[in-house]
């Protein structure tokens, strides 16, 4: 089942080995089905064939499709990860460490949620009042870990500068209370012209809190706009903010009034 190109730890040392698909799919757990079709569509090729014909696999092999199963499970599709993956530029250290930057991220927001159920499960001694909100914030945490995808929109590079990004409890909580003046203030300010003067001021605040988000980073302003455009993430946003569907349609009418000013 498995050809050795050399080593002295004989099958249980993968390095320098050669394995055929039945061999390798056993030991990445990957179907042998699978593996065919990631080389039908040239994104994990064998790197030869045996005098058998047998496909044949090695450490390159293996390095890449730990890259595609670590890309897909982040939400990349095959397609973008198979343009990552080829891409002249890409670097596996480099990546390797946006992706543990990005499964820390996750593994603080699972330990939320384990707190928040943790919470959930002591409060069944409270009054229904207090269990019902402990159970609540429990459910809640849960959905929005679970429903919005960022990775299909933000490159890991992104995505790592991001959860690097050190913010204290302060100035999280200004960003947040300004996002919240901001959604109210657009609230009372429905039906004014798009082109007044307090409908463009609304904007610039708008604008100015997205700047902050993204520093003016082009690349991260066009990941942005992308994520936003996909009416899946559009419609789980406004699940979890409903202020925002309103927000987002007063906006889009006082930049466009801006633009026929211009």
């Amino acid at each position: 089942m498995l050809q050795s190109s050399g080593g002295p730890h004989g099958s249980h040392n993968t390095m320098n080995e050669r394995y055929r698909i039945g061999a390798f799919a056993r030991l990445t757990g990957i179907t042998v089905r699978t593996l065919h079709h990631y080389d039908r569509i040239g994104l994990l090729r064998p790197q030869g064939r045996s005098d058998a014909r047998y496909r044949l696999y090695g450490d390159r092999e293996l390095m890449r499709l730990q890259q595609i199963v670590t890309l897909k499970a982040l939400g990349f599709d095959l397609a973008t990860i198979g343009r990552m993956l080829d891409d002249e530029r890409f670097d596996i250290g480099r990546a390797l460490d946006a992706q543990i930057a990005m499964l820390e991220e996750r593994r603080e927001g699972i330990e939320k949620i384990v707190e928040a159920m943790r919470a959930a499960r002591e409060s069944l001694r409270l009054a229904p009042s207090l269990r019902s909100e402990r159970f609540v914030r429990a459910i809640q945490g849960t959905l929005m870990m679970n429903q919005i995808d960022y990775g299909k929109h933000f490159t890991p590079e992104q995505l790592r500068a991001l959860g690097e990004r050190s913010l204290g409890e302060t100035e999280q909580a200004n960003i947040t209370a300004a996002w919240n003046t901001l959604f109210s203030d657009i609230a009372a300010a429905e039906n004014v012209d798009p082109a007044s003067v307090q409908a463009q001021a609304l904007l610039e605040r708008w604008e100015s809190l997205v700047a902050a988000f993204t520093q003016n980073d082009p690349s991260m302003e066009r990941s942005l706009a992308s994520f936003y455009a996909d009416e899946t993430n559009r419609t789980k946003v406004a699940a979890a903010t409903p202020q925002m569907p309103k927000a987002w349609r007063f906006v889009e009418r006082a930049r466009i009034a801006r633009e026929a000013a211009r």
